[in-house]
């Protein structure tokens, strides 16, 4: 079955916003870092807990489709071992995700 979200006239099929939260949740995980690596004082939040948002968001978009990667999220937020990331890359990640939505 192919779910649509959004008013007619602007439909996104589920199978393309899985497909680009897959991509950037690849590409956030190439962001961690380990907490002793150097940041220059740049703030940073906890890897394990911003995966925890990023898994609300998709439950946000209360679709059954997007189970595969709410598992994904959570097998990753499983397998990580103590890693933060800056919050200037949660920034870009979620800015790259809504500008792909809004083209």
């Amino acid at each position: 079955m192919i779910e649509k979200m959004g008013d007619e006239d602007e439909e996104i099929l589920t199978k393309d916003i899985q497909l680009i939260l897959e991509v950037s949740l690849f590409g956030v995980t190439r962001k961690f870092r380990p907490p002793t690596y150097s940041l220059f004082s740049q703030p940073t939040k906890n890897a394990r807990e911003f995966l925890k948002i990023f898994k609300c968001m998709i439950y946000g978009l209360e679709s059954t489709s997007l189970y595969d990667i709410l598992c994904k999220v959570q097998q990753t937020a499983d397998n990580i071992e103590e890693q933060i990331i800056t919050i200037s890359d949660i920034n870009q990640v979620i800015q790259n995700i809504l500008f792909t939505l809004s083209r």
